[in-house]
């Protein structure tokens, strides 16, 4: 393990949107479990509320990049990711977590080990019970999103050592900066969500490795920026359904897009007829108008396929391990659909992803 005075050049890069009643706790864990080498990174997208203003005066050494307007989650990173060339990694941090001790160590000790490791993910734990587990790694699924494993399980001290994984968290993700120009950055037209599926998704077609770090341990609120109720939010429904669709065209491979256009299709059948009976038509809406979209940027679409897959040494062969199985899938998506009835009696909200 390197000692502090080695460490890489790292930028800790916190999205910020309205994040006042966050930010004091994020920070403050930042400050007690970072090095002074580590530059930490405010992107405001044009917060109303004391934030920026906050963060100026009580933490004046965090580098602030204020936004005009709340350009969502991929937008706002890549044009700094790309301006920062003086960095050899890149932690990207949700303003709504607090960091544990040997958070970023771990996470730069794993990357440090092996060039071709592209990404880092932690385990995110959920911060209203911290021995649950909000993600301990990711896979892909049939449907073009992605699937936190282990969410809403206990935590049972998993073994430290670190795996290969299909996607880690954009809450908490260590990004080489080489390896993520080489793959074109974030695909700034999403958004907001699967954005870290569809960029995990490409590192391993060219050949990088994803690992999840589960030493790295973060604590998240979840649906600190905007509510993210499954099915419960037309915006975030219409967002998830366009870039899941996406994920689909893009990044599976051919031989099973037939059958993942089909899945998809008879998934949102299932939700269609369940936002119905529970008088969610505005979400109904949202979920017709991310098909309408999709065709209308179709021809785009392909169009980023095919130059990604004309780039030398992509496969697609590399990525099928890291496709859940249908059953998991399933058995993800009922989990998902009783925590939302759980929040529904609490008042809390479990959900991140």
């Amino acid at each position: 393990m390197k000692t502090a005075g080695e460490q890489p050049p790292v930028a800790v890069l916190i999205l910020n949107y309205n994040g006042m009643r966050f930010l004091p706790d994020c920070l403050a864990s930042l400050a007690e479990y970072t090095s002074p080498l580590t530059h930490i990174y405010l992107i405001d997208n044009g917060s109303t509320d004391a934030s920026v203003s906050w963060t100026k005066d009580r933490h004046p050494t965090v580098r602030i990049i204020e936004n005009t307007q709340n350009l969502g989650f991929g937008p706002a990173y890549d044009p700094v990711i790309r301006e920062l060339h003086e960095y050899k990694y890149l932690v990207l941090l949700n303003n709504d977590t607090v960091v544990k001790r040997d958070w970023l160590t771990t996470l730069i000790r794993t990357a440090e080990g092996d060039e071709r490791i592209a990404a880092c993910g932690s385990k995110i734990l959920m911060m209203h019970n911290r021995s649950l587990i909000d993600h301990a790694g990711g896979l892909y699924t049939w449907i073009g999103a992605g699937l936190d494993i282990g969410k809403w399980t206990e935590d049972c001290g998993e073994a430290s050592s670190e795996k290969e994984t299909g996607f880690g968290c954009g809450a908490s993700l260590l990004l080489r900066r080489t390896a993520y120009m080489g793959v074109g950055g974030f695909d700034t037209s999403y958004k907001m969500y699967h954005e870290d599926v569809d960029l995990c998704w490409r590192l391993r077609m060219a050949g990088y490795s994803v690992v999840h770090v589960p030493s790295s341990v973060v604590y998240h609120h979840g649906g600190g920026i905007i509510h993210q109720g499954t099915d419960r939010h037309p915006a975030r429904t219409l967002y998830s359904q366009k870039n899941r669709l996406a994920n689909i065209l893009k990044n599976m491979p051919a031989e099973l897009i037939p059958s993942a256009l089909t899945i998809s299709t008879m998934y949102d059948l299932i939700r269609i007829v369940r936002l119905v009976g529970l008088g969610r038509r505005n979400v109904v809406r949202a979920i017709f108008q991310g098909y309408l979209e999709t065709f209308a940027s179709l021809g785009g679409l392909l169009l980023k396929r095919r130059r990604f897959r004309s780039r030398k040494g992509v496969m697609d062969g590399r990525t099928k391990p890291f496709l859940a199985s249908l059953r998991h899938s399933t058995i993800a998506y009922w989990s998902m659909v009783q925590s939302q009835r759980v929040t529904c009696k609490t008042g809390k909200n479990l959900s991140r992803h």
